[in-house]
């Protein structure tokens, strides 16, 4: 779907969500941890973000993602940005879309009822209300680097903090075209 609506002739994969970033978010979601390891560890090449406001300045999901896959290449300790990473469609391939960046959440969020709507033309379910994992990572001043949290957006309310990467939340991928 495009801002104006589907396209003919052609098989609906993402709604765009933000039309100058040229970015659309998947038609489905899951529900995974962020990631599996119970040690606080810190994403070497993850920008660290404390502040809430830089945090929604945070747009570089993709390159978020790459740097948690250049960290465990597998992705197997991160199943929120395996899901995201690995989700492929009709005319894309798998590491063509990523773990969204708290700022681009923010946005989906901020476009949530255009986003349901559309979704729902193409027979899918609306966005469920719950947590987003974002692939922004969150720091703390009491902590070297990484308290071991990333920021999360709850789709109720537009409500946005950190929490534990081993907590489940909900997964929608982003691509970027």
């Amino acid at each position: 779907c495009y801002l104006g609506g589907m396209l003919a002739g052609k098989t609906p994969i993402g709604v765009v969500f933000d039309a100058d970033r040229r970015t659309a978010i998947a038609l489905s979601t899951t529900e995974e941890f962020w990631s599996r390891e119970t040690e606080k560890v810190d994403i070497p090449g993850l920008t660290n973000i404390e502040d809430d406001y830089k945090a929604k300045q945070d747009f570089n999901g993709k390159a978020n993602t790459a740097a948690i896959k250049a960290y465990n290449s597998s992705l197997e300790n991160y199943p929120a940005a395996y899901y995201a990473y690995n989700y492929k469609t009709t005319g894309t391939n798998v590491g063509e879309w990523y773990l969204p960046a708290l700022g681009e959440l923010n946005t989906v969020y901020s476009n949530k009822d255009y986003m349901n709507y559309a979704l729902s033309l193409v027979g899918k379910k609306d966005i469920p209300a719950n947590y987003h994992w974002s692939s922004s990572e969150y720091s703390h001043w009491s902590f070297s680097n990484s308290d071991g949290s990333a920021w999360y957006l709850t789709f109720r309310d537009g409500f946005f903090n950190a929490k534990d990467k081993y907590s489940i939340c909900y997964v929608r991928p982003v691509l970027a075209f």
